[in-house]
């Protein structure tokens, strides 16, 4: 029947023409006195900006006007208007209608009336959601608000709202609808021994542009006020984000690790910016100031957490075809660090440049630095500073026998000259040179075996056997002379390898006589996974034979091994390891296993010892009891001090579509300045990641059932 009375329609376009297509379930009827036409049950318009589905669709051919009432629908891209009643002008295309709903993707609008194109749509006493309503949602209520293009969203005397509740008022704003949330909040409530009852918010607003400002604002009943300006931006070519905080403590400061009295005045400030010019040319700038060392340990422990050693530098680099020019800064704001400041280090860094057609490559470098180390207040150290000018130029040869070996053969030369000494010489030049080789294998063995339980399909043993030898004598000559500043890392090769060639040596002040072997092999055995492989087993094992030594360095440096074991994608263990052959013992073990299943739950062992400084082992588990609450808990048993000094428990939950929050209970006995803090914290999310996208699937699925 539906059919048939299409067919009627198009058959009377003869006598009415520029009739709409509509079609609906029961007879069209034709009004020749009001030169009208109505469709009714399940009527619809088809028209090229839009759809419209109605009760009843009456059309006026010489006003050329279409009245729906009747749970109207209205859809056109990305965008849907339901409405009870609305009036389209054809010619026009545009809409007129009063109590409306209207939904595009995260955004949810209602209010008391629509009109305009539909492209191009102005609403009156508006309320624009981020996801569906609920009571908690974050929404802003507007007098007037425009939608250009589908777009671009402009409101007018606008009141940022949770749920029913307003905290912000905005004079205008515009947005571009496709980006994130209109603000960030992450904030959290609880009490600490030490700080008494808090609050913490930080807060970003995005008003469409790049910059998205905001603020920090805490409280602490036994301290006061933390408050700062904050903000994050984002470009095509530029990224960054800005933490402040400043507050004047009238609380228990205590003293910091020189004994000094912490200040009434407190402070800090985080900066971080990279931006790229070109192709060629990129900058990044990291500042991280803090007016005394413990104001992040004490009220932002998560920020204190990320990052306990701040550093303060910034580079310009350009990238050439066969060279790297960067002009490099680091500086110290901080009054509690030694730093080795480079005020500036302008260099150029040679790639490594093939002679002719022979297997001859020469790299190298040039650098100017003027270097300073200030001495600390209350702290036995000297005030150094330096201008040093350091260059190096190498040459390798490769001798490659088939593909499973290469004989390498290494000659150098350094030479560093310091415009100023600690002696009462005006300047000192100090050159260097050396030789070695590098002896480089490759092997591989394939087994035919498979196993169903752990999915192995085949395996395959990779070995990768190497052998490396530097000599670079007389490399301590002038240490009288030289201002000791960029010095030798005691914590830096731990377990990471020792650096051995001359031209990458960062201790440039502080050489010594090196005549080294080096020995070791990186393993791999693998199985097929589709047309790639995966990695079971991967370990490295490396040691240093000495010939020339250096103050209480020995024949044999200690053993460095480091395994990782992965026989499924739910297991894996890592231990990295540093044996002392002289006390035949352990000098340095970590290790972590973990278990995973999927998303749902996900548990990690892990220990860490350093012989006579520390010796833990640590639990941290995660189980999801759904897609919106998550069960999360670590513990860390010292064995130095016989007790569990660290406890988390978390509940993780969500409210609503918009709201992620955590309960949480923290206990420490390793910390001198905290020890148990209890609270909730919350997180205003965007709608557009990945788990709100899940969480609103789910949601949709339910309602759908």
């Amino acid at each position: 029947m539906k059919t048939a009375y299409i067919i009627l329609l198009t058959a009377c376009t003869l006598v009415w023409a520029d009739v709409p297509s509509i079609s609906a379930d029961d007879p069209i009827e034709f009004d020749e006195a009001t030169q009208s036409m109505k469709a009714k049950g399940r009527a619809r318009l088809m028209h090229e900006a839009f759809q419209l589905l109605s009760e009843t669709i009456q059309f006026y051919k010489e006003q050329n006007r279409i009245e729906a009432k009747g749970d109207v629908a209205i859809a056109a891209k990305e965008i849907r208007l339901i409405t009870p009643a609305v009036s389209c002008d054809m010619k026009k295309g545009t809409i007129d209608s009063d109590t409306f709903r209207l939904g595009k993707f995260p955004f949810f609008v209602e209010g008391n009336n629509i009109d305009g194109a539909v492209k191009d749509l102005h609403a009156d006493h508006a309320t624009l959601y981020y996801g569906e309503p609920d009571p908690f949602a974050l929404n802003i209520r507007s007098r007037t608000m425009e939608l250009e293009d589908l777009k671009i969203l402009k409101l007018r005397h606008s009141v940022l709202r949770i749920g029913k509740v307003p905290f912000f008022y905005l004079p205008y704003y515009q947005k571009d609808i496709t980006d994130e949330s209109t603000v960030r909040w992450n904030g959290s409530y609880g009490f600490d021994k030490e700080l008494g009852k808090y609050v913490r918010n930080e807060v970003l607003f995005s008003l469409g542009h790049p910059i998205k400002p905001g603020f920090l604002l805490d409280y602490y009943s036994k301290h006061g006020f933390m408050y700062g300006p904050a903000a994050e931006y984002k470009g095509k070519d530029f990224d960054g984000s800005l933490l402040t905080g400043y507050m004047r403590d009238t609380g228990n400061r205590g003293s910091d690790r020189f004994a000094r009295p912490i200040s009434e005045s407190r402070g800090f400030a985080r900066w971080y910016h990279v931006q790229g010019f070109g192709e060629s040319i990129d900058a990044t700038v990291k500042v991280d100031w803090s007016k005394d060392q413990e104001i992040l340990r004490d009220f932002r422990p998560n920020e204190f957490d990320k990052n306990q050693y701040p550093d303060n530098f910034a580079e310009v680099a350009y990238r050439g075809e066969q060279t790297i020019v960067s002009a490099f800064t680091r500086f110290a704001p901080n009054n509690f660090q030694l730093i080795e400041q480079r005020l500036p280090e302008v260099r150029v860094d040679f790639m490594p440049y093939k002679v002719g057609e022979s297997s001859l490559y020469l790299d190298g470098f040039l650098s100017y630095a003027h270097l300073r180390e200030r001495r600390l207040p209350f702290a036995a150290t000297e005030k150094r500073h330096s201008d040093r000018v350091d260059s190096y130029i190498g040459a390798r040869y490769p001798l490659a026998h088939g593909d499973w070996v290469t004989f390498t053969p290494v000659v150098g030369a350094r030479v560093t000259h310091y415009a100023n000494t600690s002696t009462e010489k005006s300047s000192y030049t100090r050159g260097l040179g050396q030789v070695g080789f590098d002896l480089n294998c490759k092997g591989y063995r394939y087994w035919d075996f498979s196993n169903k339980t752990w999915n192995i399909d085949g395996l395959k043993h990779r070995i990768q056997p190497f052998l490396s030898y530097r000599y670079i004598p007389k490399a301590s000559q002038g240490s009288a002379d030289i201002p000791q500043i960029d010095r030798e890392n005691d914590n830096a090769n731990r377990i990471n390898y020792p650096i051995i060639d001359l031209e990458h040596l960062r201790n440039t002040d502080e050489l010594y006589e090196m005549n080294i072997l080096r020995f070791g092999a990186t393993n791999f055995l693998q199985t097929r996974s589709g047309i790639f492989s995966r990695d079971l087993v991967k370990l490295d094992l490396f040691q240093d034979f000495r010939f020339a030594r250096h103050n209480t360095q020995k024949t044999l440096s200690d053993f460095y091994s480091i395994f990782n074991l992965t026989p499924a994608p739910w297991v894996s263990f890592d231990w990295k390891n540093r044996y002392n052959w002289e006390s035949h013992s352990l000098a340095e073990t970590r290790t972590t296993t973990t278990f995973t299943d999927s998303d749902v739950w996900k548990l990690s062992l892990s220990s860490s010892f350093l012989k006579d400084k520390t010796h833990e082992y640590s639990i941290d588990g995660k189980i999801r009891l759904s897609l919106r609450y998550a069960i999360k808990a670590k513990l860390t048993y010292n064995e130095l001090a016989r007790r569990v000094t660290d406890q988390r428990y978390i509940f993780e939950g969500h409210l609503g579509r918009n709201w992620r929050y955590e309960i949480y209970a923290l206990i420490r006995h390793n910390d001198s300045r905290k020890t148990s803090e209890y609270g909730i914290a919350f997180e205003l999310l965007d709608l557009l990641s990945s788990r709100q996208l899940a969480l609103y699937s789910e949601d949709s699925s339910r309602k759908g059932k």
